[in-house]
């Protein structure tokens, strides 16, 4: 059986993989398509699944391993996308936020549902330590991040729009954010109190909400700004329109005038002209 537990972790430890780099590969704008795109993908996916792997043998929380993993997909996404530093590392933040967040949520609900409560460290034992109901948790955890994947797919590109200041300030705010989760989980797993993992729990949700809120606020406001330059421009046509009009009718009259003028010129030539016949 322990072999087997040791695959469930490795197969979850690739899925993770797979997921982040599809994420940030997918915000970033891919740079291959078809076999080339999967055969990357899965390469770098191995490649993190082994360096995480020997991590998590050195540790099991290690602050140091979130830092190895999300510079392991910045620097893997560089083969795979073509979108800037700025742009991935942002991706990368994101998409490592929500998988912890998932990771923690699913943790603390099955502790919760399982028969001893929840009052110390040890209440987790059953979730970390490689048994069966780690491997469900495993499975439930990973499924959720796929149907995250899944759902918010069509949507990822749209951070591609915002601006460089705007990506900054992205980025800054998913650091703060998941270096905040990181360190509560951290008390938690040193001095578990029920309260506190009760706000955990939610701080989980509400860390994910507040990284989606700044992205719709940055996505919202460059909308404003795309729908402001459009005004501007239709303004600005309205009124070459209007003084291409302007310049028509003026050239019309001119071209009336001209022709009344010229009509009153041939006239006279026919009168003179009939004059000079009679004589």
């Amino acid at each position: 059986m322990t072999r087997v537990y040791g695959l469930v972790e490795i197969a979850a430890t690739t899925i993770e993989g797979v997921i982040m780099l599809c994420t940030v590969t997918h915000i970033s704008c891919e740079r291959y398509l078809g076999r080339r795109h999967k055969l990357l993908i899965f390469l770098f996916a191995f490649i993190y699944t082994v360096v995480i792997t020997v991590l998590n043998l050195l540790s099991t929380f290690s602050f140091v391993t979130l830092g190895i993993a999300v510079t392991l997909i910045v620097l893997s996404t560089y083969f795979t996308s073509k979108g800037s530093l700025l742009l991935r590392s942002t991706a990368a933040v994101i998409s490592i936020l929500v998988v912890s967040a998932v990771d923690y949520i699913c943790l603390f609900i099955f502790c919760m549902i399982t028969e001893s409560p929840i009052t110390d460290t040890n209440s987790f034992l059953a979730l970390i330590n490689p048994s069966p109901m780690r491997c469900l948790y495993l499975a439930v955890n990973k499924g959720i991040c796929i149907l995250l994947l899944v759902l918010f797919w069509r949507f990822m590109p749209e951070l591609q729009k915002l601006h460089r200041k705007q990506r900054v300030v992205l980025l800054c705010t998913s650091i703060s954010v998941f270096a905040v989760l990181n360190i509560l989980i951290a008390l938690i797993m040193s001095q578990s109190i029920l309260a506190m993992q009760n706000a955990i729990m939610f701080s989980c949700f509400f860390s994910c909400l507040c990284v989606f809120a700044v992205i719709a606020l940055l996505l919202i406001n460059d909308n404003y700004q795309e729908e402001k330059q459009k005004a501007e421009l239709l303004r600005s046509t309205n009124q070459l329109i209007a003084l291409n009009y302007q310049e028509l009718y003026a050239n019309r009259k001119e071209i009336a005038r001209r022709i009344h003028d010229f009509n009153h010129h041939i006239k006279a030539l026919e009168v003179l002209a009939s004059q000079e016949h009679a004589d």
